[in-house]
């Protein structure tokens, strides 16, 4: 199968003649603003929904702003939240040029794990902790397109806002194209580990949709063939490795079962005979056929089942909240993501699958009420910590593929939500009277990109006080062009894209238009 004709063909099937001819011109753009052959071979994404401010957290103000626009401290349910510039840590390390990644500080500086009087709160420390911040950078004032949550989130998912998508979920379209260089070792190429807003993948090859996969034993409900466990593969499921050949005559080495064989030389035959869009399907049915093969003739359950989550002992600063595991309670509502954090940890350190999507409802920002507002700074901040002693552990992990590297070298993860919100106001931090709290829906947002050779230790982009509107950045476009302008969501998919060396128009199309934000590669 040629997946680049097939997207292609798909594409101007969707989208017509003017729009083909602009995919012309972008598969001819040398518009790149990233490529490396030793770049990343993974992709986590987290999803955190109902539209979450990560600006009080990695604040991209400056001071005088900050002053205006970040509430005075306060502590629901005794948690600390909130501070003022005297209280902003700014992270070390080479920034690019760029605004150095800044975070509000409510931990005991001389002694971060100090819970006395809950007058500290280690919450966010564990970024420092691990030393996240040289390969961390938080884009801000990226517009989305949309106040509401349905077509915000298509936007975060592929770039373009509205109620359906018109273009695959990044995801999908990077499950694809690492799919063409790891088919032979990792079996499933996109896993959700839940359904609750699940990307679309539309139009690519069936291996580019999420399957998902919440727990070890769906695992084995979806891709085990033993027939203890399941009655329909007994005397069904004897594999043998055979050379099995696609329409497009190259040969693949299967373990294929006779039922998978008589399947492909059938849809290969049919095909033979086909052209056009009939022959794109066989060449797509053709793909999922030897996908369901490959991976059924894997031993995905025994290899993720093998896998220890984490081996890291507690750091010190958590002392007080007990084990070693992903919570934070108190004012956030015992956030709790032990259960979704060791199993996206079990399935990117088995190498069975190259793109992790997770949801994670754990707690949901759609609150309209700003009195809320310190309560969900506080569940933001533990979430954020959270995915940071996962990421740790990733840090710690040796790549499964690739010597003397990490796990976390080898991920790009992206931390975001379909929106922002809006801004709370006062005139000073020494007059609390005078602040309001706005809590309603902000299509101009911010995202946070970890790993894979991130340039890290910046903030690229702004807001633009009071409005609220996002600052221009430097923006490589598909014409080949530089340019200052806000960016938009699709701007963030395709500089993502560019991450993995994808290339405008051919590995990846953004109907509307697109470019790739400058700077965040190392």
């Amino acid at each position: 199968m040629n997946p680049k004709l097939s997207r292609r063909s798909l594409l101007a099937g969707a989208l017509g003649a003017t729009q083909l001819a602009l995919l012309d011109r972008f598969t001819r753009s040398s518009a790149r603003a990233c490529v490396r052959d030793d770049g990343p071979s993974r992709l986590l994404v987290l999803y955190l929904p109902g539209g979450v401010r990560f600006y009080p957290l990695f604040v991209p103000m400056r001071d005088e702003d900050v002053a205006t626009t970040i509430p005075p401290t306060q502590s629901p349910g005794s948690e600390p939240i909130f501070c003022g510039p005297e209280d902003l840590v700014t992270f070390s390390g080479d920034s690019g040029g760029f605004s150095p990644l800044r975070m509000g500080r409510n931990w005991n500086p001389a002694d971060p794990g100090d819970r006395e009087g809950y007058r500290h709160s280690p919450m966010g420390y564990s970024w420092l902790h691990y030393g996240l911040g040289e390969t961390t950078a938080a884009l801000h004032g990226i517009d989305q397109g949309s106040f509401a949550h349905a077509a915000a989130y298509v936007s975060a998912m592929c770039g373009v806002a509205g109620e359906a998508y018109r273009a695959p979920a990044l995801v999908s379209v990077v499950a694809e194209f690492l799919h063409r260089r790891f088919a032979d070792t990792r079996p499933i190429p996109c896993v959700a580990i839940n359904t609750r807003g699940l990307p679309q993948s539309m139009g690519l090859p069936a291996h580019a949709a999420p399957a998902v996969v919440p727990s070890l034993d769906s695992l084995a409900g979806l891709f085990s063939a033993d027939g203890e466990r399941h009655r329909r593969w007994r005397n069904a499921d004897a594999r043998t490795e055979s050379e099995v050949v696609g329409l497009d005559g190259a040969t693949q080495r299967l373990g294929v079962t006779n039922v998978d064989r008589l399947l492909l030389e059938r849809t290969r035959a049919l095909g033979g005979r086909a052209r056009g869009g009939n022959r794109e399907v066989l060449e797509q049915l053709w793909g999922s056929y030897a996908a369901v093969s490959r991976t059924l003739a894997s031993d995905v359950v025994g290899a993720v089942q093998a896998i220890t989550a984490t081996t890291q002992e507690k750091p010190d600063h958590l002392r007080a909240y007990g084990m070693y595991d992903m919570t934070f309670g108190l004012a956030n509502g015992r956030v709790d993501m032990n259960a979704s954090c060791e199993w996206i940890l079990r399935l990117l350190k088995s190498d069975v699958t190259s793109v992790v999507y997770a949801n994670l409802p754990e707690r949901y920002y759609d609150y309209h009420d700003g009195s809320s507002v310190a309560e969900a700074a506080a569940a933001t901040r533990a979430q954020l910590d959270i995915l940071a002693r996962m990421l740790g552990e990733m840090k710690a992990t040796p790549s499964p593929d690739r010597p003397g590297r990490t796990l976390y070298d080898d991920t790009v993860v992206v931390i975001q939500s379909e929106f922002n919100r809006t801004w709370p106001r006062g005139a000073s931090r020494e007059d609390p009277e005078s602040w309001t709290y706005g809590d309603d829906h902000n299509a101009v947002t911010s995202v946070l990109v970890s790993g894979g050779r991130v340039a890290g230790n910046r903030q690229i982009g702004g807001f633009e006080l009071p409005s609220t509107e996002g600052l221009p950045v430097t923006i490589a476009e598909e014409s080949g062009e530089v340019s200052m302008r806000r960016p938009r969501s699709a701007d963030f998919v395709a500089t993502i894209c560019d991450l993995f060396g994808m290339r405008m128009g051919e590995d990846f199309f953004i109907p509307g238009g697109y470019g790739v934000i400058r700077g965040l590669c190392e």
